[in-house]
């Protein structure tokens, strides 16, 4: 673990932090288990003969299945410019990730095209804190 291999105070944090969020992943995905097992049980009591109850079970089951995102492609409009805390001017934070599930996905490098960093002598990868220009 990594409290093992850095050996100090915040990687013991961290590590339990780990732990608790995998905790936490566990139970929930134990109790969807339990509520889909309930449901199906009460789906074989109901049968097929009362189509009022059939239509309501259809429902549930659709509200229990996770929504459909989207792919998003080059030209979205990912987020809007704006002004919040103690900012001067207006700006964008946004994190782009290989995957829906927060706990799994990593980071992908974004591309921008027709802008230039201000006061960059030559082409070069944006940076954290850079003043990006559209052209």
């Amino acid at each position: 673990m990594l409290s093992s291999v850095l050996n100090s105070e915040r990687a013991v944090k961290v590590n339990i932090a780990i732990v608790r969020a995998f905790v936490k992943l566990r139970q929930t995905l134990e109790t969807n288990r339990e509520l889909a097992r309930k449901f199906s049980e009460l789906e074989k009591r109901v049968g097929k003969h009362d189509e009022e109850i059939g239509a309501i079970l259809e429902a549930i089951r659709q509200l229990m299945a996770p929504p459909e995102t989207p792919r998003r492609k080059a030209g979205d409009v990912i987020g809007k410019l704006g002004s919040s805390g103690n900012s001067t001017e207006p700006h964008l934070h946004f994190h782009v990730c290989d995957s829906d599930d927060p706990l799994m996905s990593a980071g992908i490098p974004v591309n921008f095209s027709n802008v230039t960093i201000q006061w960059a002598d030559v082409p070069r990868p944006i940076q954290s804190g850079d003043v990006i220009i559209a052209k």
